[in-house]
């Protein structure tokens, strides 16, 4: 699911949600979870995908007339308390349980036009990683109503 607004002053928001989050209606290879609870999953290739898209966007309307010199672009992850993150990919595992511990992540970066066409495969992944690398701890380290017992 996914709405989208643009703006002539060259603003566009985007809401969307994570993938797992409608896999019952997916028409491709779903991944075996063990909740049927929608938002009980994070994907990593979901966050890096997502991340990417918002950063390939934002480069090609960097090279348009629209807008200013200095781009902002934010990225807000909302309902992520207690998501476990997971790999989409059976070829790729994560070994140990992670599990988000932020109900919202903002990611905000002011760049320059150049910056943003020049780098946009780097700037996703420096969110992606931020998004992954500060809302994700280990489970075990969560309250107990997150024990693996």
């Amino acid at each position: 699911m996914e709405a989208w607004r643009f703006y002539t002053s060259g603003q566009f928001a985007s809401l969307q949600g994570f993938m797992l989050d409608w896999r019952e209606a997916a028409t491709y290879a779903k991944p075996t979870l063990s909740s049927d609870a929608p938002t009980a999953y994070l994907g990593m290739l979901d966050v890096v995908g997502s991340f990417t898209e918002f950063f390939e966007f934002a480069a090609r309307l960097a090279m348009t007339e629209a807008g200013e010199e200095k781009i902002l672009v934010t990225i807000i992850a909302r309902n992520l308390e207690g998501r476990i993150l997971v790999s989409e990919s059976p070829r790729r595992r994560v070994f140990q349980q992670y599990c988000t511990s932020v109900e919202e992540f903002p990611y905000e970066k002011e760049l320059s036009r150049t910056q943003l066409v020049t780098e946009p495969t780097e700037l996703a992944l420096q969110g992606a990683s931020a998004l992954l690398g500060s809302a994700c701890i280990p489970r075990l380290q969560r309250s107990d109503r997150y024990s693996l017992s």
